[in-house]
């Protein structure tokens, strides 16, 4: 195969064979097989240890961007920026009634809220990762693919973005206008179509961004379920549209083995304009410079992959994304 290792990886990764004699299978046997000749032993893993890592952040870096932005492209900018390059967002002029606040996530966690004077805003960026590992030994010995290997290095760093996202969307609760925002114990179909009219009126429609806890108690007026609404519950538990409104469900999951913290709080969700432009997007997201990937070794001698990412996130506050608090649920 005519292809350096690099390319290969990638093409794997992305189940996008290039025009050859090779199938899917072969090419993922021969990446697997260039890793083993790698790490054929301990001692030689150690010695091509640094080219390996390489590897690894190489494809992460090449396909990281295309796959958080395909996740959060609803509502957010995201954009790469070389190390030490000023990460900045244009923002569009002219809008008079937008409200020119952001809410960001500072160092070490702590929430700022930034009057913007000028035409463009500056994220921070810090470290985010921790969460991203993965035993090297069970690609090489056949039990998972390239793919689920970087995409569960990838899902610990998105995991991380989620949650300074909501962080941030949460801090700006408060500061919406009445009208943007809605709270209740159960949820009245009234009071989010309101939240929807009034967001629609900055993009072609709007979407509903929410946990599946708050997605599950989506339910129409009698009136207005159809038999479409009731194959979507049937099939996964909530409606997929709302009054014409898109629902986007985030992944829920637990910091703890005990299932008992949830990483998302469930009780919020946030309706987007779908179709304005970039600029207007609330939600900006940097990446920063490389991945970087690290080993921890187990007490029992296994390897496992850690990655971190240098990542800023900002919310915008304006008055054309709006949010429900649904207090009822924990």
């Amino acid at each position: 195969m005519d292809f350096s290792l690099k390319q290969m990886a990638v093409a794997v990764y992305k189940k996008e064979v290039p025009a050859t004699n090779f199938s899917l299978s072969d090419m993922e046997g021969a990446l697997r097989d260039k890793f083993r000749e790698l790490a054929p032993d301990y001692n030689t893993y150690r010695r091509n240890q640094l080219d390996i890592f390489e590897l690894v952040q190489e494809v992460i870096d090449e396909v990281a961007p295309k796959k958080i932005e395909a996740a959060i492209g609803y509502f957010a900018q995201v954009k790469s920026y070389t190390q030490g390059e000023r990460p900045r967002f244009r923002l569009k002029k002219g809008r008079n009634n937008v409200k020119r606040f952001i809410t960001r996530i500072g160092l070490g966690g702590v929430l700022q809220r930034v009057r913007l004077d000028q035409d463009f805003v500056e994220v921070a960026t810090h470290a985010l990762g921790g969460a991203g590992y993965v035993e090297f030994e069970q690609f090489l010995d056949g039990q998972m693919d390239w793919t689920d290997l970087i995409n569960l290095i990838i899902d610990g760093i998105e995991s991380e973005i989620y949650k300074e996202i909501q962080a941030a969307l949460i801090a700006s609760y408060s500061k919406l206008p009445a009208s943007n925002k809605a709270v209740s114990a159960t949820f009245d179909s009234a009071e989010m179509s309101k939240l929807i009219t009034t967001v629609t009126a900055y993009g072609d429609k709007a979407a509903i961004i929410c946990t599946p806890e708050f997605a599950a108690n989506i339910v129409p007026d009698a009136k207005f379920i159809g038999d479409a609404d009731r194959q979507d519950m049937r099939n996964q538990g909530y409606i997929g549209r709302f009054l014409g409104a898109d629902v986007i469900v985030l992944p829920q999951s637990f910091a703890d083995s005990a299932n008992t913290t949830k990483i998302f709080d469930p009780q919020y969700a946030v309706v987007v304009p779908v179709g304005s432009a970039p600029e207007d997007k609330i939600v900006k997201v940097v990446l920063e410079g490389q991945t970087i990937v690290d080993e921890v070794k187990n007490a029992d001698g296994s390897k496992e992959f850690s990655a971190y990412k240098k990542v800023g996130t900002a919310v915008l506050s304006t008055n054309y994304f709006a949010m429900y608090r649904l207090t009822g649920l924990s």
